[in-house]
């Protein structure tokens, strides 16, 4: 990777309710170790210099410093509170940020990035002023209308959003400065809101959101299998 400043901003907002269990989902344990911590050493991994922040909701931060006896590396690593939606809590994460360079944006529960996938996605967005993971959509989909109609898409121009999203720091703090409302669902719409153009990169189908039950066993065996 290059010389440039580079920052992650780590999203921790999840609670356990789809997961059954009172545990935040990023604090439950793949492989013996919490899922936010795995995601945290992908982006060490890929460069020891990244300087990472980690967002997460007030009631979760004595969670966050129970966590740093296990693993003394996580007192290093800066926190901010969130705030009521994802777009409050990453706002609050680039206001975090000083100076220039790059700043990759990571769902905490997306333990399964690869180093290189990540050190990929920051070439790009340097290049390009932005690096957007995607997977093409393989399924049939159709779009629910008002009058309880079904319309057929074509699958073949639909595209599957991932984590990390990469920028060029003054790009995405920019757009976030000029969004008009807060119900985006990812970065990339923030940034294409304020006129940037999107840059996709391949993702990856292991990269993807713990969210229920059944996807962390997946993790759980991937992760097996990888060691």
């Amino acid at each position: 990777m290059s010389n440039t400043n580079k920052f992650a901003i780590i999203v921790a907002g999840g609670s356990g309710t789809r997961m059954n269990t009172d545990v935040p989902k990023q604090f439950l344990l793949l492989h013996n170790k919490p899922i936010i911590v795995h995601s945290i050493e992908k982006f060490l991994l890929a460069d020891a210099e990244i300087k990472i922040i980690v967002v997460l909701p007030k009631y979760q931060l004595e969670r966050w410093n129970n966590l740093q006896t296990d693993y003394p590396f996580l007192k290093q690593i800066k926190t901010t509170i969130g705030g009521s939606s994802r777009f409050e809590s990453v706002k609050n994460g680039l206001n975090e940020i000083d100076g220039d360079g790059l700043v990759a944006i990571h769902d905490a529960v997306r333990p399964l990035i690869t180093k290189n996938k990540i050190s990929e996605l920051y070439l790009n967005a340097e290049q390009n002023g932005n690096a957007i993971p995607a997977l093409p959509c393989v399924d049939t989909i159709r779009f629910e209308k008002e009058n309880g109609n079904y319309e057929l898409m074509n699958r073949n121009k639909m595209w599957l959003m991932q984590t990390p999203q990469c920028f060029i720091i003054q790009q995405i703090k920019d757009a976030y400065l000029k969004a008009k409302h807060i119900d985006y669902t990812d970065d990339a719409a923030v940034a294409e809101a304020a006129n940037y153009k999107i840059n996709l990169v391949m993702g990856d189908k292991n990269n993807f959101k713990i969210t229920i039950p059944e996807d962390l066993e997946l993790a759980e065996l991937l992760m097996s299998n990888f060691n």
